[in-house]
């Protein structure tokens, strides 16, 4: 890999190093990218379906259970990592990203309810058509109330799958504190 990219450096650093994320938009179920000791990503060119998709585990395909939501998965797998660092008192490297909350964006489950009077922010470019501007831009008709409403629905959706990436990062941090190494640790 380039010289300057976090997976060359985290081959040439002296730390185990995990990757619960989605790293590429197309994954196979066995190649395992250079430099990670611990592998676990989103798999093939899926669009994050948040329940039931399918990981690259070690090299190993991983098929979710219906019931297994993707961000509590990657949560899951980077404490499980990061326990073990703290527990043998080494320093380590996670690179933790999870899909959320690109498109489908299924909420976090316990989340119904919430946002629901939240609307999509409506910019000025927001649901613009103008014959002065970009031609995509000029040949786009306004939208329809239900689209529009449909875009209402997904940014509620959106905030509702934050909300279980806000969590995954709170018990990340609360891992860390327990095992007093907060001032240890850089997170970004």
């Amino acid at each position: 890999p380039p010289p300057h990219t976090h997976r060359a450096q985290a081959t040439e650093a002296p730390r185990p190093s995990p990757s619960p994320s989605k790293e590429l938009n197309v994954n196979d179920d066995s190649y395992i990218s250079p430099g990670w000791d611990r592998f676990f990503v989103l798999g093939g060119t899926s669009e994050g379906h948040y329940y039931a998709d399918w990981f690259n585990d070690q090299g190993q395909r991983y098929n979710a259970k219906p019931s297994e939501y993707m961000t509590d998965l990657i949560s899951n797998r980077a404490q499980t990592f990061i326990e073990g660092a703290l527990q043998a008192s080494k320093p380590f490297f996670a690179y933790v990203a999870p899909h959320a909350p690109h498109t489908r964006a299924s909420p976090q489950p316990g989340t119904d309810g919430y946002f629901q009077d939240w609307k999509a922010p409506r910019a000025p470019s927001w649901n613009l058509s103008s014959p002065d501007k970009h031609w995509l831009v000029r040949v786009q008709k306004p939208l329809t109330p239900r689209c529009a409403l449909g875009s209402d629905s997904l940014y509620q959706n959106r905030l509702r799958a934050l909300l279980g990436v806000d969590q995954m990062i709170q018990d990340i941090v609360n891992l860390i504190m327990k095992h007093d190494q907060l001032d240890n640790t850089y997170i970004l």
